[in-house]
């Protein structure tokens, strides 16, 4: 997948997969430990269930890391 967008103030990202689903994810599953991650960046992930019966991207990782 990719990063669509990243909010670093925030801390508050959505990646897009492969298939078109969009996952928000926060600053803390980047897995590097940057809390920064640039948009457009080709990334893997996974995804699993939020509270009100949302899912997220979690383990969101940079290609090549």
């Amino acid at each position: 997948g990719s990063v669509q967008a990243f909010d670093a103030g925030r801390g508050l990202g959505f990646v897009i997969s492969a298939d078109g689903a969009l996952f928000g994810f926060h600053s803390t599953a980047i897995v590097d430990g940057s809390r920064h991650i640039t948009s457009g960046a080709q990334v893997t992930f996974s995804v699993v269930a939020a509270p009100c019966g949302r899912f997220e991207a979690t383990s969101v990782s940079p290609l090549g890391l």
